[in-house]
């Protein structure tokens, strides 16, 4: 990656770990046996590149093999099983400029690879709602979302549904601060616990 990379989501089905920074996620396998397609990559080995410029947010992996990235009052999605991978080299058309990098070792080190772009991209039903962190809720399959209150000056906390177009299905008071961190469990899913910077570990019940 080009900068610092901030954001991460597992996707323990295909065995692989996708890291962002600002402008790309790439994905990487922790498996000596994940295959895609006819390529079996090194443990380790990079396996996809994807385009997000635009999408600065926290990253998720959704049901039915797809990957979600947040910017400001959008999300990105790709379809994970139908992205180019690194078996031949860069992915997607160009590279990526140096520019302005500010890793502190060699740059010959970074992956050139402009990346895929996303297969679809969906508005928030609010153009202002950017969440800085989220968690996918299993089994309503919405997420967990808190506001970015260094973009909006609010300390939110939703549940979003990317099957309805990214509409916020309720809202979480309490918190005085921004949220930091989600808590699930699967012995009591409907109960989460999100973790703030107002120094509170709040319980929230989803049934009501």
């Amino acid at each position: 990656l080009a900068s610092v990379a901030h954001t991460l989501a597992m996707d323990t089905q295909r065995r692989l770990a996708f890291v962002a920074d600002s402008q790309r996620i790439k994905s990487f396998t922790w498996s000596n046996e994940a295959t895609f397609g006819s390529w079996t990559p090194a443990r380790g080995g990079n396996v996809h590149t994807l385009k997000s410029q635009g999408f600065r947010g926290p990253i998720a992996v959704l049901p039915g093999g797809r990957v979600a990235r947040a910017g400001k009052g959008k999300v990105a999605l790709w379809n994970i099983d139908e992205l180019e991978t690194h078996e031949r080299g860069r992915v997607g058309k160009g590279r990526i400029s140096l520019e302005d990098v500010w890793r502190d070792n060699d740059n010959e080190e970074i992956e050139r690879s402009t990346g895929s772009a996303p297969s679809t991209t969906t508005a928030f039903g609010d153009a202002q709602f950017a969440p800085s962190v989220w968690h996918l809720h299993s089994p309503t399959g919405h997420l967990l979302c808190a506001e970015d209150w260094r973009e909006v000056s609010r300390y939110g906390c939703y549940a979003v549904d990317l099957e309805q177009g990214g509409k916020r299905v309720s809202r979480f008071l309490g918190h005085g601060g921004g949220v930091q961190c989600f808590s699930t469990s699967t012995g009591h899913s409907h109960l989460f616990a999100p973790g703030s910077s107002d120094g509170y570990a709040r319980l929230f019940d989803m049934r009501q």
